[in-house]
């Protein structure tokens, strides 16, 4: 099972994604150094990289590394070089998925970030309750006599 988590800067009167107008413009998390100042203030035992691949111009990645973990973090700008959105696309569920976690939830408590699966189009709190409701959304079981096949 993979997953692929946004991180936005959505109100939080907006409950869910139905809730988003149709003429909403994402507000921005922060200029470069701002996100990688709350990345150092939250992470202070992790290796902080913000990076464009020369070969893809368009792109810029955020990476997070520490003694027991690694991320990569694809980052979302606006016209004007300001940080809009920050995505962690994983395919795998291992035992690393539980430290990825712990670190998301340390990133959405502090800033107030709403974690977004793009997958399932769902809000994710990183509260017990949050990922509970995540996790069962995530691993609801299909009755095959439902499929169209």
């Amino acid at each position: 099972m993979s997953y692929s988590i946004a991180f936005w800067n959505i109100p939080p009167e907006i409950k869910s994604p139905l809730d988003i107008p149709a003429d909403f413009k994402l507000p921005p998390l922060g200029s470069e150094t701002e996100v990688l100042a709350i990345f150092a203030e939250v992470f202070p035992e992790a290796e902080v990289n913000l990076f464009t691949d020369k070969r893809y111009p368009y792109a810029t990645w955020l990476t997070l590394s520490g003694e027991n973990f690694a991320l990569m973090f694809s980052v979302g700008k606006d016209e004007a070089g300001t940080i809009c959105d920050l995505d962690i696309n994983n395919k795998r569920m291992d035992d690393s998925f539980e430290k990825t976690l712990e670190l998301l939830g340390r990133l959405w408590k502090h800033t107030g970030w709403r974690a977004f699966d793009t997958s399932e189009g769902m809000f994710i709190s990183f509260d017990t309750e949050g990922l509970q409701a995540w996790e069962n959304a995530r691993c609801r079981i299909i009755d095959p006599a439902q499929l169209n096949v």
